[in-house]
């Protein structure tokens, strides 16, 4: 699954620019009326407190963007407008706000948000930033404080009773990345991606395998960090992840057979 693929419908005629230009107005005036909440004022001053212990903190800002799910939306041009007014949002924002580490952004196509670090008079400009609807630090979390993943803790059960089957279904795996080679998962993974971080300001170290692109054939395998005695365990999580959500049984009596259609 690759981030800002078109789900328009075959068939369909390209929206004129009279047609996107509408859609944009709307989204401009519909994008006016929303306003911060009083917790964003609360995050800006816990941000700001440990920007007095850091040098930097890593953020993700949600832009001032009326923002709906693409695949709610019944007209080619307001994705477009939508996409049209992210990408206007961001670069607005970037503009006014001068970032001292500007390697550390991550912008995205589909979605209201970039992220990126800052430091204490970064934080003070986007407080005033009229792009800005919300923030919030770009936390680290230890695989290992995880919930192991079970076919129970996903709700599988249910499905199969449902008699859903995952037929023509793609699940996209956020996680240490997976072990493709692995019997269970020969054949299943269609498409790879990794975007593990590198900022030094933030403590952050990509574990992308070297020499891959990111989008790449290979970028996508479980991450593999050498700690006496031996490899980091926790780098097998998402090749269970993937084995729980394409039904392999472990050590359980749920039939492996029952989500055979998914990749």
């Amino acid at each position: 699954m690759q981030s800002g693929a078109s789900s328009q419908s075959q068939g369909q005629d390209e929206p004129s620019a009279a047609q996107i230009a509408a859609a944009l107005d709307a989204q401009k005036q519909a994008a006016a009326l929303l306003t911060r909440s009083e917790s964003v004022n609360k995050t800006f001053q816990e941000l700001s407190a440990k920007l007095q212990r850091d040098r930097a903190v890593a953020v993700i800002v949600q832009l001032r963007v009326a923002w709906r799910p693409e695949g709610a939306m019944l007209q080619p041009a307001e994705q477009l407008a939508q996409r049209a007014a992210i990408m206007q949002s961001q670069d607005e924002l970037l503009s006014s706000v001068r970032l001292h580490n500007p390697g550390s952004i991550k912008r995205f196509e589909t979605l209201p948000f970039v992220a990126f670090s800052v430091d204490a008079s970064e934080l003070e400009a986007l407080k005033s930033a009229p792009q800005v609807l919300s923030i919030e630090p770009d936390r680290f979390y230890k695989v290992s404080q995880a919930v192991a993943p079970s076919v129970t803790l996903i709700g599988a059960p249910n499905a199969w009773a449902n008699n859903y089957t995952g037929q023509n279904k793609v699940i996209a795996i956020l996680d240490t990345g997976v072990d493709k080679t692995h019997t269970s998962l020969a054949g299943k993974v269609i498409s790879e991606a990794c975007y593990s971080t590198e900022n030094s300001e933030i403590s952050a170290s990509s574990l992308c395998p070297a020499g891959v692109p990111p989008l790449e054939p290979g970028s996508g395998v479980n991450c593999s960090v050498a700690t006496p005695p031996g490899p980091y365990p926790d780098c097998n999580h998402g090749t269970s992840v993937a084995g729980v959500a394409l039904r392999q049984k472990r050590k359980t009596h749920l039939d492996p057979g029952r989500f055979p259609d998914h990749q």
